[in-house]
């Protein structure tokens, strides 16, 4: 649109206002242009984006302090300077990413899709926020009368909604796009002119509808708009016609400018004019990260779900943008409140809104298995591993129209990751990668913590217990258990990111990302490959990871946690049996898609199958015993312990073993000989109580009378929980002495209090103890130095009081 005066307007250094000021006096962000041409001329000539502030009190007030952002979750981007703007008066701020305070230039730029603006005030309270739609050039948006309407551009004057054009509804195609197995005949009803293009977000060079029929042969995205004199266009909009498909897994088709994604000179998925020769072909357009306006339909189960715009940038490091599918990601930056308000992940069901979507090639196991990362991402989530690991969903990619390949939606591993997983504030936390590269935040409370367990004496209880206040202990094992254990050896001196709440009582925690070359991928990342060994010589006090693991490993505590952890997972999830049958779930999902992938790129279908997925399950076979051999290797751990638990009831009982919640009966694995397990058992029939527990191995039988209880073990150890039938009519059931522990079973439902006494057989009280918590089952009394005989148990309140003789012998 033609504006009929060009305003030239030169920003003083200072605006010099005589009066009084208040520092809670109102602002207001009065004025945006998001695409300006000529409706507003700087200093140096140039036609930047700006801002426009009003004062609307009668006082003046000072701007130092304050902050202008373009992303209400980091409203303090750019903080305003030393100037003041007088009672009513405007005010422009140049939004050109030139970050100069002097001449009111901001840090940040506007996005043409469409933005926001946000205003805070130096108490970081927020004065205001302005969502700006996507506009046309040398239009702007703004207030009238309190009303946010489009406007001709007047900056530093009052807006006026006169003469302004009314933009068109989008026109409505007589057939909605979806998944179709014929061809498509298609009309629109529209108040104007109806344009269009084929494959491509574009108003250039597009097509104008007759009124004659559009038919469709095969699977086309239309971009379409309504145009009519004295009117602004209508928003454009894409449609995706699927036609004669046959897909299993969900569809994202992604349009924009063909220019901007596939054109020689400038498009991001091209080598362009620049690439070096070698790889990683530097200098290709793959490399550049700039934001490209697109414009993306989600199908699931052959329906629409969710549509959005987005920007969209070439994503990952050399694997990932030299392969022939590049990966992408997709950021909400100016849309939908700034998250695409969807829950695309099965894997994490509360996640229903995100900032960024990646759409990932599986990267360095591009056409290889194709699935290592998110397959082990999707693994840790829905088996209750205490790490934090990105969302996985496999899906259909079509780029323009064209079909562009198999790929995973994925998050990606930075500040709203945590965000968005967790609703912390994104002031409230720090994210970490590699060392102290600062992500977010800060790395400095990581470096104090490093420091301290790297630097103290983790033997020292005091010391470990300090550290379990600054490590997540559990979430550190789980991700070290998955990372040497599955072989990622770019790690961790890569791909590792890592994160803590500033909050009271925050902790640091792992993320689990880019396990693209771990589990056979590579002959160094074999089943019999000591990676532990090897990261653990190969960074001696270098790597600060390595650092703490060598540190606490020292804590007897944490020792046996991590070594019983250690193997519980590959007894059970990692084990031969689950994990290949997890993994046998994972490929059947992308088997029916996996032949067309190999039509499009190279590799084939035979291979994927009988070679690259083969060698995932050859590496799950042969892993475990590997795993916990160098475990005993280089930790000094006995020697294995292979053992077999059961039950004398085994339908009735529930067994927990070390971090296993309830294994199942018979229960087959191996252990460390010098770390003692953790057993507790408990039945479901409530006729039963736990008697004693039953030790076979070497040919010697010993029993244990605790129902939770750790226990040493043996190679061939043979374990049995006994469980007897109760007594009828009678509270306790049973009273064992074990050493100085007198352990006694009480038959109650919840909780009670009592009096223990314990008399002499001449009926002396020798001991009491006043106002006893008695719970349900086995509980402990740890008894005083009584001289050999017959004493008498008694427990009693105001609702029992029941004996059980008991014999003392030295």
């Amino acid at each position: 649109m033609c504006i009929r005066s060009i305003i030239r307007c030169w920003i003083p250094l200072l605006i010099l206002i005589i009066g009084s000021y208040t520092a809670d006096a109102q602002l207001v962000i009065n004025e945006v242009c998001s695409s300006n041409d000529e409706s507003y001329i700087d200093n140096n000539g140039e036609s930047p984006d700006w801002i426009e502030l009003y004062n609307n009190t009668d006082t003046a007030i000072p701007l130092d302090g304050y902050y202008i952002s373009d992303n209400l979750d980091y409203s303090y981007k750019w903080r305003m300077p030393n100037v003041i703007i007088g009672a009513g008066e405007f005010l422009i701020i140049i939004a050109d990413g030139q970050d100069n305070a002097d001449e009111l230039r901001t840090s940040f730029k506007l996005a043409k899709l469409g933005e926001e603006v946000t205003l805070k005030s130096p108490d970081k309270e927020l004065v205001d926020h302005m969502i700006i739609p996507q506009l046309k050039s040398d239009i702007s948006y703004g207030l009238v009368n309190g009303n946010l309407e489009y406007l001709i551009p007047s900056p530093l004057a009052i807006n006026k909604v006169e003469d302004i054009q009314i933009r068109l509804e989008i026109p409505t195609p007589t057939i909605a796009g979806g998944i179709y197995q014929n061809n498509i005949i298609l009309d629109f009803t529209s108040l104007g002119e109806v344009h269009y293009k084929f494959n491509n977000r574009s108003k250039k060079d597009e097509y104008i509808y007759s009124g004659e029929s559009i038919t469709l042969t095969e699977t086309t995205v239309i971009c379409y708009w309504a145009d009519a004199d004295g009117y602004l266009d209508s928003p454009i909009q894409c449609e995706t016609y699927f036609i004669d498909v046959d897909h299993s897994l969900p569809l994202l088709s992604v349009v924009g400018d063909s220019i901007d994604l596939f054109s020689f000179e400038e498009g991001l998925f091209e080598f362009g004019p620049n690439a070096e020769e070698e790889w990683p072909h530097w200098g290709a357009n793959f490399w550049n990260d700039d934001e490209k306006p697109v414009h993306f339909q989600y199908y699931v189960e052959g329906k629409i779900v969710y549509e959005e715009d987005a920007a969209l940038q070439i994503h990952g490091g050399r694997e990932s943008r030299t392969s022939p599918m590049r990966s992408f990601r997709m950021v909400a930056n100016q849309y939908a409140d700034q998250r695409f308000e969807y829950p695309f992940y099965s894997s994490k069901p509360d996640l229903q809104a995100v900032k960024k979507i990646v759409v990932r090639n599986a990267s360095g196991d591009f056409n290889a298995a194709h699935l290592r990362d998110g397959f082990l991402s999707k693994l840790a989530t829905t088996h209750g591993l205490d790490i934090d690991a990105l969302g996985y969903e496999p899906v259909i990619c079509y780029l323009n129209g064209s079909y562009f390949g198999v790929m995973g939606l994925r998050e990606k591993a930075d500040e709203y990751f945590i965000n968005q997983n967790y609703g912390l504030d994104l002031n409230t936390f720090s994210v970490v990668d590699v060392d102290t590269a600062v992500v977010h935040g800060s790395s400095s409370d990581f470096v104090e913590m490093h420091d301290f367990i790297w630097g103290s004496d983790m033997t020292d209880n005091s010391n470990f217990e300090k550290a379990e206040t600054l490590l997540d202990i559990n979430s550190f094992i789980d991700y070290f258990i998955m990372e040497l254990g599955l072989n990622n050896k770019a790690w961790p001196q890569h791909n590792i990111r890592f994160w803590k709440s500033d909050t009271e009582g925050g902790k640091w925690r792992y993320i689990m990302y880019d396990m693209d070359i771990a589990m056979y991928r590579w002959p160094w990342t074999k089943y019999n490959q000591d990676l532990l060994g090897l990261k653990m010589v190969e960074y001696v006090d270098t790597n600060k990871h390595v650092n703490i693991l060598k540190s606490l490993m020292d804590n007897k505590s944490f020792r046996q946690q991590y070594s019983n952890r250690h193997q519980d997972l590959f007894n059970t999830l990692l084990g031969e049996i689950q994990f290949a049958k997890e993994l046998d779930k994972m490929v059947n999902i992308l088997d029916p898609e996996m032949p067309r992938q190999f039509e499009t790129y190279p590799g084939t279908y035979y291979d994927w199958i009988n070679y690259y997925i083969d060698r995932m399950h050859i590496y799950i076979q042969e892993r475990p015993y590997y795993a916990r051999l160098f475990m005993d290797e280089y930790f000094q751990l006995g020697g294995e312990a292979g053992i077999t638990i059961t039950s004398s009831h085994p339908d009735d009982t529930n067994i927990s073993l070390n971090s296993l919640d309830e294994i199942t009966l018979p229960f087959q694995g191996y252990y460390f000989q010098d770390i003692p397990i953790e057993l507790s058992a408990t039945s479901n029939n409530s006729d039963l109580i736990f008697d004693h527990w039953e030790i076979e191995g070497g040919g010697i039988t010993s029993y244990s009378y605790r129902n939770q209880d750790e226990l040493s073990v043996n190679d061939g150890d043979k374990i049995k929980a006994i469980f007897v039938t109760k007594k009828e009519n009678s509270l306790i059931q049973k009273v064992i002495i074990h050493g100085n522990d007198l352990l006694y079973t009480v038959d109650l439902i919840n909780d009670a209090k009592a009096t223990v006494n314990i008399y002499s057989s001449n009926g002396s009280k020798v001991y009491q103890q006043k106002n006893s918590t008695l719970s349900p089952g086995q509980n402990v009394l740890y008894l005083p130095e009584l001289a050999a005989g017959y004493y008498i148990f008694n427990i009693a309140n105001d609702n029992f009081d029941q004996s059980y003789p008991i014999t003392i012998v030295q």
